[in-house]
């Protein structure tokens, strides 16, 4: 029975992409949709119908009026409904607390559509000023950050909350059969570490464990380290994450620079690289492009570094997209599609684990400039080394930490995303860390 969608004529273009990722991607079902004069959405099929709220787009009737910071959420509910005797978990970011359920009719208070867009679409980093660090939206500022539900995936919430109301209804919703998916993916930050520069790295960092860090016990144990790895690449973890997990999907995305190019640390034209090319497509990985800080807004740039990964690599197509420091720019990840770049995994988040788009799974994303689907799936990582490493004190915390968010994402059946950079994995001050990374990639 095809479902039929009755909501408000104005903004149509975000409206249809949303339904229809609630209803195509996440529920699976067919559906047909009517814009007409209403102040709410309406799901019928027969003579039974669900109502949500409409309190967010009914009150911008021109595009891209919406786009403010004075539009953000502001009385954010955190609630649950109950339904056939379960609870669901709920953030009500527009609309209102309210659920009555009878016979023939489902009536919701909350807008999970507009909820919804907010996280997905990521306007919300369009609006907001203030940067980190690095230069990329200050993630302090995010409202999921703000008021503490970045470890919730309300999006996948908002799809099981309509799947229960179909169910009390009787509409023949298929279950959800499918099963998480672990991508081990790493950025390739630098590659070769031996002879002087290993050597500069040494020294200087011998210097800050007693300037700095005035820690003799850390400036023995660096000695320690070092002189029982002088023949060893500490960059050079790869063969040991080739065996980690056989059922993980796994993806590095390297640099392509040149050496002397601004943020260069390798030249992606070394022929050392051809080797490790060749051993990771003869394992079944990925490659793909880690674009640099320059390239995420320039066009000439970025198409520069696809050309050099598919000749240096051996490419015809790249796997996927991550920029440099996560910079985002909205025009570029749609440019990716016209370079058949399909995938991006730039959405996550730099200091915690958590879920910065509020799903845990990939969609197809919405360029909220220009007001249409991009043919890129967003695959927004969950699980981050830095992440761990800068909210975790210890690796048992660290453990903790990453166990409950891959506990979160199996409720869901989402998808398992760790990012971690090649040059961590085998970095002194993190190796009790890298052990416990180890363990959890195995075993997820």
């Amino acid at each position: 029975m095809t479902l039929q969608i009755y909501c408000n004529n104005d903004n149509i273009i975000e409206r249809t992409w949303i339904i229809d990722v609630f209803f195509s991607e996440f529920l699976k079902v067919d559906y047909q949709l009517h814009f007409i004069e209403t102040d709410c959405y309406e799901i019928k099929f027969g003579e039974k119908s669900i109502i949500l709220a409409d309190n967010f787009f009914k009150y911008y009737s021109q595009p891209l009026a919406y786009l403010s910071k004075n539009n953000f959420p502001v009385d954010i509910c955190f609630s649950e409904f109950q339904i056939a005797g379960r609870n669901f978990p709920v953030v009500v970011l527009y609309g209102k607390d309210g659920l009555c359920l009878t016979e023939d009719l489902v009536r919701c208070e909350s807008d999970l559509f507009a909820s919804a867009f907010f996280m997905l679409s990521r306007w919300e980093e369009h609006c907001i000023e203030a940067k980190d660090a690095y230069g990329t939206c200050d993630e302090n500022q995010l409202l999921s950050v703000k008021h503490s539900f970045f470890k919730r995936p309300i999006v996948n919430e908002y799809v099981e909350i309509i799947r229960a109301f179909f169910v009390i209804l009787g509409y023949p919703v298929s279950d959800d059969n499918r099963k998480s998916q672990t991508y081990l993916t790493y950025d390739v930050d630098d590659w070769f570490f031996t002879g002087l520069k290993k050597w500069k790295y040494f020294i200087r960092t011998l210097g800050g464990d007693v300037i700095r860090r005035k820690s003799l016990k850390m400036f023995l144990r660096r000695i320690h380290f070092f002189l029982c790895n002088l023949g060893r690449d500490l960059y050079d973890p790869f063969e040991e994450l080739l065996q980690l997990n056989p059922r993980a999907y796994a993806l590095f995305f390297f640099k392509a620079q040149v050496r002397g190019e601004f943020g260069a640390t390798y030249d992606i034209s070394d022929k050392r690289l051809k080797p490790l090319f060749a051993r990771l497509k003869s394992a079944g990985c990925h490659i793909g492009l880690h674009s640099s800080e320059i390239a995420y807004n320039n066009r000439e740039q970025l198409d520069r570094e696809i050309s050099r990964l598919k000749q240096s690599a051996g490419l015809d197509d790249i796997d996927g997209n991550r920029n440099h420091m996560l910079f985002y720019d909205v025009n570029q990840l749609e440019y990716l599609a016209g370079q058949d770049i399909f995938l991006d995994s730039t959405f996550g988040f730099h200091f915690r684990n958590g879920f910065r788009c509020g799903i845990c799974q990939k969609y197809p994303m919405f360029n909220y400039l220009s007001r249409h689907v991009m043919e890129v799936y967003q695959l927004p990582f969950s699980i981050k080394d830095n992440g761990s490493f800068y909210l975790n004190k210890t690796a048992e915390s660290m453990r903790s930490d990453i166990l409950s968010t891959i506990s979160t994402v199996k409720r869901y059946r989402g998808d398992i995303v760790f990012l971690w950079h090649t040059n961590k994995l085998n970095s002194f001050e993190k190796m009790n860390y890298k052990k416990v990374y180890l363990q959890m990639a195995r075993n997820c």
